[in-house]
């Protein structure tokens, strides 16, 4: 049951880090605007006219195809990566986000504490949304600002991930709870650094993740 409570919090708070524009920074530092290329409206018509160079898009990474793959589309899946991956070998697990969202709303089916998640892959980064209920983050400490009231929570944000020590690095770009944003960015990443740093196997080391459009690919050894 505590291994069940800690798989769904962890894909309860991934999901709730994603959503939507690159103007959290401005909201946790008054002043700090983004960059004029990324303002609605006036970003796009200051590129066209030629004030401000228009933004670069950046270059997709190319995946080794000597790399044995291993495609994830349902929780059998998953739960068979444990038995299938050859121990010691570079090896790529790729899971689409229609696929791994079936999986998570199989898992929260009937469960009260979770009653629903999506996610959505984009390149170099993810969104996504979730409803959720409170007592879900404060058994595992998760401290929410008092402005954030009643039982159930809604969610949505946006992520970038990365690698560093073998280990998925997830940074917070956005974060709304309730529709509120005021400093949850800072509690969510403090939250999920923690279950990353007590519940990663430590057999398993990552060296990249790939996301683009509706897809994610994870490369890596297990040993």
């Amino acid at each position: 049951m505590l291994k069940t409570k800690r798989i769904l919090l962890t894909l309860a708070l991934v999901i709730m880090t994603q959503t939507a524009m690159p103007v959290y920074a401005a909201s946790e530092s008054p002043g700090l605007l983004p960059p004029l290329p990324q303002w609605p409206i006036i970003g796009p018509i200051l590129q066209w006219i030629g004030i401000v160079p228009e933004a670069e898009t950046p270059e997709a990474e190319v995946l080794d195809p000597t790399l044995p793959e291993f495609r994830v589309t349902s929780w059998e899946d998953l739960k068979a990566l444990e038995t299938d991956l050859p121990r010691g070998e570079r090896v790529r697990i790729i899971a689409t986000d229609k696929d791994l969202n079936a999986v998570f709303n199989d898992l929260v089916d009937g469960k009260d504490a979770v009653q629903s998640g999506s996610i959505d892959f984009d390149t170099n980064s993810v969104s996504g949304e979730i409803a959720l209920k409170r007592e879900l983050l404060e058994d595992y400490d998760v401290e929410i600002p008092d402005f954030i009231s009643g039982d159930s929570l809604k969610a949505s944000g946006t992520a970038e991930f990365s690698v560093e020590s073998c280990r998925p690095v997830i940074n917070i770009k956005k974060l709304r709870l309730n529709g509120r944003n005021m400093g949850l960015g800072k509690i969510a990443q403090g939250a999920i650094n923690k279950i990353l740093e007590e519940n990663w196997i430590s057999d398993v080391c990552l060296e990249r993740v790939i996301l683009t459009d509706g897809e994610i690919a994870v490369e890596g050894i297990w040993y």
